[in-house]
């Protein structure tokens, strides 16, 4: 996973439309949400994308796949 901060912002159709993968064609890219807290939108190297939304679980980070689109 990317480890690149990137500013939050509001996830919108649009935003979704225009994101692109990372430019080094290597790292994963994640627009985190500004509303919602642990829920954003996942872009792969390959340029697939799906929303994704990170809670804890045991202490422990969870990631669950809400929906993979390309």
């Amino acid at each position: 996973m990317s480890k690149r901060a990137e500013p939050k912002k509001k996830i919108t159709r649009a935003v979704w439309e225009n994101a692109k993968p990372h430019e080094d064609g290597k790292t994963t890219r994640i627009i985190w949400d500004d509303r919602v807290g642990g829920f954003g939108l996942r872009i792969r190297p390959n340029g697939n994308k799906s929303f994704v939304f990170v809670y804890r679980s045991g202490g422990k980070p969870k990631w669950a796949t809400i929906k993979a689109t390309s």
